[in-house]
């Protein structure tokens, strides 16, 4: 895992990829292993209380 993170924090980090970005308007950000995991715990809450919120219900 930590020499996939770095693979894709290198690709990131190429002067293809800053093109890419600023082209797209996208804010680059890198999110290690436990940074990524707690963000999307994290998302995942937040989304699952405006569900709640909501009252939304699958099809």
């Amino acid at each position: 895992m930590k020499r996939l993170g770095d693979a894709f924090e290198k690709a990131a980090d190429s002067p293809e990829m800053a093109k890419f970005f600023e082209t797209a308007g996208v804010e680059k950000k890198i999110l290690r292993r436990k940074a990524f995991s707690d963000h999307v715990r994290q998302e995942y809450a937040e989304l699952g209380e405006l569900v709640k919120t909501l009252d939304l219900k699958k099809p």
